[in-house]
């Protein structure tokens, strides 16, 4: 599979790994941007080089549009001057689909809620509206993906390997939603099953897909397979509850291919492997001068809001750790680097730039809905604008063109 992705490379080859961080909405059009904008900053040859994503709830639905919009020459058919149009898959990954979720709610599960069950179709709710939903913004809506034909497109080239993270509700084990049977690891080695391993010979829809990892508490409802395979019949909950960031799977699963490759004398000449932790929120402010005013919006969105606080900086900070780690265990065969790419905070972010609704009283306040104003579209779209000329942005680049000598584009001589 990854032969065939890297092929366009000579000799000595360039691995891109991405971690997408769920975070609902948010999540899902800050995947894409960063993404989309690393492929004007650094050339087609960037993407061209991404072998796996490893995403997580709003990260796997960002993924989902992100992938959807791809050429048969294996990267993304959009460029900057189409930003704005709405077919592009930042339009895709931002469109409002909490409607669909409160039509689901007041007309299908409600008549659940209150014990009349039976006067709805039992495999359709909020869950499947929103999928109706999302699959009206892909790139052909009348044509339905599914893994079948992911899979197909991973093993030409087309498109990486994506990775949909959940979590099993009945042992608390990650559960990697993806197109390809993924790890050849013992079962009593390992904490997580893959889709094909767990339900072998069957086919998803794409939307399902990224639904069943993006299932936030209150919003989409945790569910079942629809086929009944006895002692395997899990309930299926948002990837965030094992880990947000995704990285843990990409960890992994870099290390077990770097044994594999080490066995057979790297025979895909992988040298450098780039990872990519993509954060749809600032990294955590400081608790100096901190008001702690109540009201209605402590008493609805706290629980969730303390959930990431306390969860992401953890993580953070685990990731950067575990990837020094790894960097270190290969250092002498391979150069992993390592990038955290955060929304950016007020501090780093321009006034010129319209972030009204992220920044008030100088505090950030995340959209954690699946539903976005023009003004917080336009804030993750100038937030990209603000940190590509920041210095995390511009090691990237240099050790892109710089470092390892890695062309524009795929038919041209890297920069000057």
């Amino acid at each position: 599979m990854l032969k065939k992705r890297l092929q366009h490379q000579d000799r000595e080859r360039t691995l891109v790994i991405i971690c997408a961080s769920g975070g609902g909405i948010q999540a899902a059009g800050w995947t894409v941007q960063v993404l989309s904008g690393l492929q004007e900053l650094l050339g087609e040859s960037f993407t061209k080089a991404i072998g796996l994503i490893s995403a997580v709830s709003g990260g796997s639905v960002g993924t989902m549009y992100y992938l959807d919009r791809f050429n048969k020459d294996g990267f993304l058919e959009e460029s900057e001057q189409e930003k704005y149009n709405k077919t592009t898959s930042f339009y895709a990954a931002t469109k409002d689909s909490l409607d669909a979720v409160g039509w689901g709610f007041v007309y299908l599960d409600l008549w659940r809620f209150i014990g009349f069950p039976f006067i709805v179709r039992p495999e359709f709710d909020r869950g499947t509206a929103v999928e109706i939903d999302w699959q009206g913004e892909m790139k052909e809506p009348k044509k339905i993906k599914t893994f079948g034909t992911w899979r197909k497109q991973i093993f030409d080239g087309e498109i990486p390997i994506p990775v949909f993270n959940a979590t099993l509700v009945e042992n608390g084990w990650r559960f990697l939603i993806t197109p390809v049977t993924f790890s050849n690891t013992p079962e009593k080695q390992k904490q997580y099953i893959d889709f094909n391993t767990l339900y072998e010979a069957c086919d998803i829809n794409v939307v399902t897909a990224a639904r069943l990892s993006a299932t936030f508490p209150y919003v989409s409802p945790i569910c079942r397979g629809s086929v009944n395979i006895q002692n395997n019949n899990y309930h299926v909950a948002d990837g965030g509850y094992f880990d947000n960031s995704g990285f843990v799977t990409a960890a992994e699963w870099l290390d077990e291919q770097l044994n594999e490759w080490s066995k057979t004398e790297n025979s895909l000449n992988v040298k450098r492997v780039l990872i990519l932790q993509i954060n749809p929120f600032p990294k955590s402010a400081s608790t100096e001068n901190v008001q702690g005013n109540g009201g209605w919006f402590m008493a609805t969105i706290g629980p969730l809001l303390a959930m990431f606080k306390v969860r992401d900086p953890v993580l953070a900070s685990r990731n950067a750790k575990e990837a020094d780690l790894l960097a270190k265990k290969w250092e002498n065969k391979v150069d992993i680097q390592y990038f955290p790419i955060f929304f950016p905070s007020e501090s780093e972010i321009s006034s010129k730039f319209a972030v009204s609704e992220f920044y008030k009283d100088g505090r950030y306040r995340p959209p954690l809905s699946w539903k976005l104003t023009d003004k917080e579209k336009q804030a993750i779209q100038d937030g990209w604008e603000a940190i590509k000329i920041g210095n995390n942005i511009q090691k990237i680049k240099q050790l892109w063109h710089k470092t390892w000598n890695m062309p524009n584009s795929t038919d041209s001589t890297p920069e000057d």
